[in-house]
């Protein structure tokens, strides 16, 4: 069973190969993977990440031996619930304002974020910016 497995995904790769069609697509798609000229989300947080490591460690050297929280065994095993223990910069949800995301008002994101070439609306993955620490 393996092998005739191993056979047809041979000749199913050589198949492929062998299109002329799949050289022009793996052409555009290799052009197009080259030709971006802005920088990805994982090289921004690769160049800001040494800058919040150091704020991390002067917060923790300044303030690491207050005491934030009683916990009870009870609450670690209980899924720390009620527990204050976390740090996040997430979502927050106003009463007045409706939804922040990291800050931001839903009519801010709409402002800031980028959108499709004649578009009125933000593109969906734009959303991924905001996670960016520098936003």
């Amino acid at each position: 069973m393996a092998s005739v497995a191993r056979l047809s995904s041979s000749a199913l790769r050589t198949s492929l190969r062998a299109s002329p069609f799949n050289a022009r697509l793996t052409a555009f798609n290799a052009a197009r993977c080259y030709s971006s000229k802005n920088q990805t989300l994982k090289e921004r947080f690769a160049e800001l990440l040494p800058e919040k490591i150091e704020e991390v460690k002067a917060l923790r050297k300044e303030h690491g031996s207050k005491v934030i929280d009683k916990v009870t065994l009870d609450q670690v095993y209980g899924g720390a619930r009620g527990i204050k223990c976390l740090v996040w910069e997430g979502s927050v949800l106003d009463s007045e304002e409706g939804i922040r995301f990291r800050g931001k008002t839903i009519p801010e994101c709409q402002e800031l974020l980028p959108k499709a070439p004649g578009g009125k609306e933000p593109l969906p993955e734009g959303k991924s910016l905001l996670a960016s620490p520098d936003r």
